[in-house]
């Protein structure tokens, strides 16, 4: 209702001041560690060179990130509770975005790509819009990171958000889903916890029915993080800043200018490709456009997907099995290109048969004979090094 009634300046003031006053609650004092990144951030944006800025803060939150992980490994080892490791991720991929697009606003205009010229910060920002910016309570906590000029579009009342339709359908549609997703979780967690996997129910049952409880728990484990997006989503829709203008086919406003994530498009991926934009689409598009972008132009393009594999994986945690598997998805992102030039040329490739076995091929590639006898996130580490 803030974004919605309030005229600009206050809204920012507000809004920034809401969700520095919740972060207290919820991170106690390390929300002063929140304050003093944004804080060295935008001294950098002042004293370090536009055109080398963009590496300057995105070493520097990945930087912070260390200290945090570190703090994680040490004080919650194997457990996934809400730390200020959390906030610092959501704030590495907005401050990396804002980095990147401050130094392509020095760049001439011609020498711009079209998502260069959309996003652009031509002129750095007042203290209080980039604090406004990555404090904003709809994306500062889960996501999805939106890019500066959006929020700055958002909050002016420009462009599409001049005149922001009703939200109400588009935010109870996704509550609703927030609900099934709920839903879903408390069901199947009854029936087959995550503990399934390294007790004697699993390692005795056959291999159809270890696929079968390794799909259920997985989609179980993938339902926690729909509730949490979903949530956030519901969150900017009802706010109006995901407002994407009219859509030219069925007349009807648009609420996809930014999402967390695509749950159809997760769950019925053939190709590691379209599971990367559709997982944490936030995080595919911080990914792509301020790491795999920004490397390839600097590398060929292998070492840049290595590197961008790579970020991911210490941008997640340094638990051992993040690096192992983001290391063997690079791997698999560069086969399934092969296997889909194929996919594209011959026809029966794109039939159903063809498109479930290798569905359920890419879920082998994970399945039973990785888990462990311990209930951590390392899951299955040890018992893949042995072998």
């Amino acid at each position: 209702l803030l974004m919605i009634r309030r005229p600009p300046r206050s809204t920012q003031g507000v809004s920034s001041a809401a969700s520095d006053v919740y972060k207290r609650q919820v991170y106690g004092f390390n929300v002063v560690l929140i304050l003093g990144e944004l804080a060295v951030a935008y001294l950098l944006l002042i004293f370090v060179p536009r055109k080398y800025i963009g590496w300057a803060l995105s070493g520097w939150v990945l930087f912070s990130l260390i200290f945090t992980h570190l703090e994680r490994l040490i004080n919650d080892y194997g457990n996934w509770h809400l730390g200020i490791a959390t906030s610092f991720m959501v704030q590495c991929q907005h401050l990396g975005n804002f980095a990147w697009d401050y130094c392509d606003g020095g760049l001439p205009e011609e020498k711009r790509n079209p998502d260069q010229k959309k996003y652009a910060i031509e002129k750095l920002p007042t203290l209080l819009e980039f604090f406004s910016a990555a404090l904003c309570p709809s994306q500062s906590y889960a996501g999805p990171s939106c890019n500066f000029m959006d929020y700055k579009n958002f909050i002016y009342r420009l462009g599409d958000f001049a005149d922001v339709p009703s939200t109400i359908w588009a935010a109870m549609t996704r509550f609703c889903a927030v609900m099934f997703w709920v839903s879903f979780y408390v069901l199947t967690n009854a029936l087959f916890p995550l503990s399934t996997l390294y007790s004697p129910r699993f390692t005795e049952a056959s291999i159809i029915m270890k696929q079968f409880y390794f799909l259920i728990i997985a989609a179980e484990v993938r339902g926690r993080y729909y509730v949490c997006w979903l949530l956030s989503d519901t969150s900017i829709i009802a706010a109006g800043q995901s407002y994407n203008g009219i859509d030219p086919v069925t007349k009807k406003p648009r609420f996809d200018r930014f999402y967390s994530s695509e749950i159809l498009g997760v769950e019925f991926s053939v190709f590691s490709h379209a599971l990367n934009e559709t997982w944490n689409h936030g995080g595919h598009l911080w990914l792509k456009r301020s790491v795999y972008f920004r490397l390839s132009s600097v590398l060929n393009r292998e070492l840049a997907l290595y590197g961008t594999y790579a970020v991911s994986a210490f941008w997640h945690g340094f638990y051992p099995m993040y690096f192992i598997s983001f290391f063997f998805y690079a791997i698999t992102t560069e086969n399934h290109k092969e296997i889909y030039k194929l996919y594209a040329k011959y026809s029966f490739l794109r039939t159903w048969p063809f498109r479930i076995f290798l569905y359920f091929y890419t879920c082998l590639l994970y399945t039973s004979d990785a888990a462990d006898d311990t209930p951590c996130v390392d899951l299955g580490g040890r018992r893949i090094i042995n072998k």
